[in-house]
C-alpha cells in the first residue's frame, strides 16, 4: 500500500523522544514575533515597518547562533526562495498586496524564522511521537484550504493550486514516490486511485 511506503520515512510511532526546550522556544518566540509584527504594522509608517525588519533580522540571527551550519544554510536558502516568491506573487502577479505596495522589510527574516520553526518542531519530541496524526492533519487542512481558496480571485486560486501541488510534489520526493498530478489532488480527498 502506498501509505505504508510513505510512512516508512517517518520515525516510529508512539515512542518516547527527547523534548528539547530550545525547539519549543523557537516556535513560541516565532509565533509571538509574528503576532507582534502584524499588530504593530497595522498602522505603522514605512520607517516603523523597516525597524520591524531590523528587529526580525536580529532575532533570526540570534536564533541561528544555536543551530549547526546545515540548518543555517537551509534557512538562508528558504529566505532567498521565499523572498523571490514574495516579489513574484505580490507586486508582479498581484496575488495579494501589502499596504505600501512593497514587500515589508520584516517579511524575509520572518520567513527564515518560520522555516526554522518548522525545522525545530519537526525534530521536537512531540512531533516525532505524533508524526502520523500531524501529517494527516496537515494534508487534510491543506486540501480544505485549496478548496476554500477556489472561491476567491483567479490569481489566488492559481497560487493556492500551485502551492498545493508543490507541497505534495516535495512530499512525494521525500517519500521516494513519483505521483501524478491526479494523485496529488485526489489522494487527500479520499478518491480512489
Amino acid at each position: 500500500m502506498m501509505t505504508q511506503g510513505f510512512f516508512q520515512y517517518f520515525p516510529k510511532p508512539r515512542e518516547c523522544y527527547e523534548h528539547k526546550k530550545r525547539d519549543y522556544f523557537i516556535a513560541v518566540f516565532t509565533f509571538f514575533c509574528v503576532a507582534v509584527c502584524l499588530i504593530t504594522d497595522a498602522d505603522a509608517s514605512l520607517a516603523k515597518q523597516n525597524a520591524l525588519g531590523v528587529c526580525g533580522w536580529v532575532f533570526l540571527l540570534g536564533l541561528l547562533l544555536g543551530e549547526n551550519r546545515e540548518i543555517r544554510l537551509q534557512v538562508v536558502i528558504a529566505i532567498v526562495f521565499a523572498t523571490l516568491g514574495e516579489h513574484f506573487a505580490s507586486p508582479f502577479m498581484g496575488g495579494y498586496t501589502y499596504r505600501f505596495g512593497n514587500v515589508p522589510a520584516y517579511v524575509p527574516p520572518g520567513h527564515g524564522m518560520v522555516y526554522l520553526t518548522a525545522v525545530a518542531l519537526a525534530r521536537s519530541g512531540f512531533f516525532l511521537r505524533w508524526h502520523r496524526q500531524i501529517a494527516a492533519f496537515v494534508v487534510t487542512t491543506a486540501d480544505y484550504g485549496r478548496l476554500g481558496g477556489s472561491v476567491g480571485t483567479p490569481n489566488r486560486e492559481i497560487m493556492l493550486a500551485l502551492c498545493f501541488t508543490a507541497f505534495f510534489w516535495f512530499i512525494s520526493l521525500k517519500a521516494g514516490h513519483q505521483w501524478s498530478i491526479w494523485r496529488l489532488f485526489s489522494l487527500p480527498l479520499g478518491w480512489s486511485l
